[in-house]
């Protein structure tokens, strides 16, 4: 998938906007089914990953909304 400029700058404000580069794993327990979201960023070899294994509300399901909009996808359930 190629995204346009003005969506690439929509995922970069929002990677600041919930402080990505500090954010850890949310796990709220052990689970085999449900929403499970990866992240990851690589930014001229500046990476990070941060993983949630639950349907939490937090900044990593606002931000994977973001980068999946361009791809007209949604989380789960929405």
């Amino acid at each position: 998938m190629n995204i346009g400029p003005s969506d690439f700058l929509k995922i970069t404000k929002a990677l600041g906007a919930e402080d990505f580069w500090k954010l850890g794993n949310v796990q709220t327990g052990f689970a085999s089914d449900g929403t499970q979201l990866l992240l990851e960023v690589n930014d001229h070899g500046r990476y990070h990953a941060v993983y949630s294994n639950g349907a939490v509300e937090g900044p990593l399901q606002r931000l994977a909304r973001v980068v999946l909009m361009p791809a007209h996808l949604h989380l789960p359930g929405e």
